[in-house]
């Protein structure tokens, strides 16, 4: 399949649309979800001091915190699980927005500088973190997850983009044609995005990540084959993969809701909630 004939996937992803789950271990269901956005859709020290107060402060409700970007199924999971759970929800965006210097190692690394600080934080339970990615953030959570097993509880991967090797190969014949910036897709990338990529073989790290797996891909999702999950699911040791019937490259209606019933079972399954 020729590189132009993906078009989109990337449109659907937020580039990271990654989810860290940090429950604090207090009275589940108690209050009611509340959706914030931040006002520079970032938190600064001072913010994370001040959450820290606001949520001690409360000392009997069970506060959810989701790191993602801002578009995508990412929201859209995280504000029904939130819903569901009686949790907080937080949205954290890059500061700066994304360059051509980004790429998804790039990424992994922004996921492991969330996870570090929040490791940190003494009103996160950092025992109980886990990840959710769509599409190139579930490429990124499971790298990220395959890296840091002892501190990953768990892990939901939506359509993950585990094409993005194959992707960059049929777009370029070499390394050396790589341009210092080019169109993939609808976004401008910079050579980081293809040479971080360009010998790296997804499925032979993600084995690494032995806890049980969440993975769901739509049958009719023409963005990325569902023949990439498909050979995940031979990887992972231990997997609950769903293939949702009809569903697309993201998730909507009946398929969105058919989703969020197996991520809240699986966190049910896995006792985060």
């Amino acid at each position: 399949m020729a590189m132009r004939q993906k078009k989109g996937w990337i449109a659907g992803i937020a580039v990271i649309a990654v989810i860290a789950l940090l429950f604090v271990g207090y009275n589940l269901y108690r209050y009611p979800a509340m959706f914030r956005s931040l006002s520079d859709n970032s938190l600064n020290d001072s913010q994370v001091e001040e959450l820290r107060e606001e949520i001690l402060s409360q000392p009997d409700v069970d506060v959810l915190v989701s790191y993602f970007s801002y578009s995508g199924n990412t929201r859209n999971v995280a504000a029904a699980l939130s819903e569901k759970t009686g949790g907080d929800l937080f949205e954290i965006v890059p500061l700066n927005g994304y360059s051509i210097e980004m790429s998804v190692m790039t990424e992994v690394s922004d996921l492991e500088a969330v996870m570090e600080a929040a490791s940190e934080w003494d009103f996160a339970d950092e025992s109980r973190i886990v990840l959710l990615g769509t599409s190139q953030g579930g490429i990124v959570s499971a790298i990220a997850a395959a890296r840091h097993t002892d501190q990953v509880s768990g892990l939901v991967l939506m359509y993950p983009a585990f094409l993005v090797s194959d992707a960059i190969h049929e777009q370029f014949d070499s390394l050396e044609e790589v341009p210092d910036s080019y169109r993939f897709n609808w976004i401008t990338a910079g050579r980081p995005y293809a040479e971080d990529m360009w010998d790296y073989d997804v499925y032979e790290e993600i084995g690494n990540y032995t806890d049980k797996v969440l993975l769901l891909h739509g049958s009719a999702d023409s963005i990325v084959p569902i023949s990439y999950s498909d050979r995940a699911a031979e990887v992972y040791e231990d997997v609950d993969y769903h293939v949702i019937d009809g569903a697309g490259h993201g998730f909507s209606g009946s398929a969105f809701d058919e989703a969020v019933r197996y991520v809240f079972d699986y966190l049910q399954q896995i006792e985060i909630i």
